[in-house]
């Protein structure tokens, strides 16, 4: 896949969530339902995020090496049906100063990432058979939350829509929308080597969610993510004046018989404003306006 990332970009924070066998001693280990940690830059925070809780099991994360590393380790026996926690790094910036969809230039991201059962002995980054032991199902996914007014933005409840890139997904964890659709009708975007099907629909919070699933499991990805919010407004399905607020990565995490880790070797972001992506293009071809000054013109040249 080619990359995306300018010289700048590249000396942006990496964060790297290391797997439960080589784990470090945690500086601090964050089992409670909201505990989070920034790091020292303030750049990146990392939240437990257990809002499904039950008593069916937990989830924990260590933050290592002074808030530069992160691990997290679950297991839920109870509800498969219900997502019971979302762990995540949550990309602080966009959050201090929101970006309005219009003036959207890149949500630019590499990670990579793998999902074992705890006590694992595969070198695989995705133990697909492991997994299936234990019965897992959990998905990876960037997660972010918009909203025409910009108070409400920089939260993940009171937005009134949410756009999921899933990356990952193990087990029966299917998307909001997914059940009685088309395949075939879908919409589909393609961003570097991977092609992304669209699937939406409300969840029980009454946010209208958005949720672009990779073909396959990307356990390495790096690309510029934008284009799959630029569409939605390009379609009309919401209005180019919401903002940007929340930008995350992480896992949702539905059940499994015993402990799963999740861990990512490295992880960047960077969200940058200014002309969306071929925008000029899609106005040019979209306007009605403009393909009559094409045909008047023409005729003019005819005419002389």
């Amino acid at each position: 896949m080619a990359s995306v990332f300018s010289a700048s970009f590249r000396n942006y924070a990496l964060v790297g969530l290391i797997a439960a066998s080589v784990r470090a001693v945690p500086d601090k280990m964050l089992c409670g339902q909201y505990d989070h940690l920034s790091d020292q830059s303030n750049r990146y925070r990392f939240s437990n995020n257990i809002w499904g809780r039950d008593n069916s099991g937990s989830s924990c994360i260590e933050v290592t090496n002074n808030a530069t590393a992160l691990s997290t380790t679950w297991s839920w026996k109870a509800n498969e049906t219900l997502v019971h926690a979302y762990p995540n790094i949550n990309f602080n910036p966009v959050q201090d100063d929101p970006i309005q969809i219009s003036n959207l230039a890149s949500i630019d991201v590499k990670v990579s990432w793998t999902m074992r059962p705890a006590l694992s002995r595969s070198l695989a980054a995705f133990d697909k058979d492991g997994l299936a032991i234990i019965d897992a199902k959990s998905n990876v996914a960037f997660d972010v939350f918009f909203d025409t007014d910009i108070a409400k933005a920089v939260t993940t409840t009171a937005p009134s829509y949410e756009v999921m890139v899933w990356i990952g997904q193990y087990g029966s964890i299917l998307p909001i929308g997914a059940s009685n659709v088309n395949m075939e009708k879908l919409p589909k975007q393609t961003i570097g080597k991977e092609t992304f099907t669209l699937y939406q629909g409300p969840n029980d919070n009454g946010q209208h969610v958005f949720s672009w699933v990779a073909g396959s499991n990307r356990t390495e990805f790096e690309g510029d993510i934008s284009p799959l919010l630029h569409y939605l407004w390009r379609k009309g399905l919401i209005l180019a004046t919401n903002y940007i607020g929340v930008i995350q990565f992480g896992t949702e995490q539905k059940y499994a018989t015993s402990n799963v880790t999740f861990s990512v070797d490295s992880f960047a972001i960077n969200a940058t404003k200014g002309m969306p992506k071929e925008a000029s293009g899609m106005l040019w071809e979209c306007s009605p306006w403009r393909v009559a000054l094409v045909v008047v013109t023409v005729t003019m040249i005819c005419l002389l």
